[in-house]
This record gives structure tokens, C-alpha cells and sequence, in this order.
């Protein structure tokens, strides 16, 4: 059995160092089953896919004879990294051998994480805000902002007004089709 746990990590790659985790308390543990029917990389794939417990399962293939499994969080910021801890035959997720090679925790780091979660920050009048989403709605009352760029360097000047056009055709059309 795998178990997926979301939360924040905090991990370092180079030196490795899994220091903590702290479980987001917005959800839940998930467990994904392999057995004999779904024990080859292409099976625990779609498991993982067809569990639907929010992480996305690919095959990468790394070179002309390797491929590797890489596991994606479906949602995005740093609340929302992985724990993944390992139930298999021996007992044990510390070992490198068995569905063991896929454990991420605190005991057994047998993955590498290639890209951290973590949340977009930015500043509005000067006011630092961040977001686990480059979708923000309610920074700015009224408005979202689709935060597609990162540059420290450059500052962006925002004018909000009232699309008067669009409310003017809505009622005219709405008065046409009463």
C-alpha cells in the first residue's frame, strides 16, 4: 500500500536533508493498493491515476533504456507537497527494493523531489501577499489576477475600471429578449 499524505515539506535536496512534515489539516491521508495485477511501472502508474487522490502519475523516459515515474501534486502551492509512506511485503519503506523504492518521508527519501510546491508571492501598494494558486481572487476586491510572470525586478501598474460596454450590451440584450 502507498500512503499519501499533502502538506509542507521541508526538504533539501543538495545536501539531501527530509527535516519535516507537516500534514495539511484541509485534507485527508489517501492510500493507493498494488498488487500482483498492477506491480510494473506502467501499473502503479495507472493506479495512482485511477485512485483520482489528487497526484498525477507519468512515465518519463529518461534515456534509451530508462524510464522513471514521476509524481505530480494536482493542486499547487507548498501546502500541498507529499509524503508518501510504503506498506509492502518486508515490512519496511527504508530499504531501496519493492514498492519501498517509492517512499518519501522522514525514514526513507528513495525519490528525489524535482520541483517543490510553493506559493507565489507578490506585493500589492507595497502590502507582500502570497497565494498557493497564480489565480488570485480577493487580493484586490472585485478583482482577479493571473499572475503569469516572475521577475523581482519589475513593477506593474494596475488600473481597474468598470466595463460600463459590457453591463450596457448585457441589459440591452436582456431587455430585447424580454
Amino acid at each position: 500500500t502507498l500512503t499519501f499524505k499533502f502538506g509542507t515539506t521541508d526538504y533539501v535536496s543538495d545536501p539531501e536533508s527530509y527535516n519535516s512534515f507537516t500534514q495539511n489539516a484541509d485534507t485527508s491521508t489517501k492510500t493507493v493498493t498494488i498488487d500482483s495485477s498492477n506491480s510494473t511501472l506502467s501499473g502503479v502508474r495507472d493506479a495512482i491515476n485511477d485512485a483520482d487522490i489528487g497526484v498525477q502519475a507519468t512515465i518519463v523516459k529518461v534515456d534509451s533504456s530508462n524510464y522513471k515515474l514521476v509524481l505530480t501534486s494536482e493542486e499547487t502551492g507548498e501546502d500541498y507537497s507529499m509524503e508518501i509512506t510504503v506498506d509492502d511485503d518486508d515490512l519496511s519503506d527504508t530499504n531501496t527494493s519493492g514498492l519501498s523504492q517509492l517512499a518519501f518521508n522522514s525514514s526513507a527519501t528513495n525519490l528525489e523531489q524535482t520541483q517543490a510546491g510553493q506559493d507565489a508571492v507578490f506585493s500589492v501598494n507595497g502590502l507582500e501577499i502570497s497565494s498557493s494558486s497564480n489565480t488570485v481572487v480577493g487580493a484586490i476586491q472585485g478583482v482577479t489576477l493571473n499572475i503569469l510572470d516572475s521577475d523581482d525586478t519589475k513593477t506593474f501598474k494596475l488600473t481597474v475600471s468598470n466595463d460600463t460596454e459590457t453591463v450596457k450590451s448585457n441589459i440591452q440584450t436582456f431587455i430585447e429578449e424580454y
